[in-house]
């Protein structure tokens, strides 16, 4: 995230993506950010994470 916002602060993009509207802050903060973090972490991740920590659990 730090990085991506020096990227855009100080117009340093990648060849090939300069007119992509996706590259921009704001529209990769709602298309990918906020759905990972809200969304995939906390019904998909953590469930994950501890249906992992009890079958260890069950093992041990």
């Amino acid at each position: 995230m730090i990085f991506r916002a020096y990227v855009c602060k100080h117009g340093l993009v990648p060849p090939g993506t300069e007119k992509c509207e996706a590259w921009r802050l704001k529209k990769w903060m709602l298309a990918l950010a906020l759905p990972e973090h809200l969304l995939g972490w906390p019904l998909l991740m953590c469930p994950l994470a501890g249906l992992v920590a009890v079958g260890v659990g069950w093992l041990i």
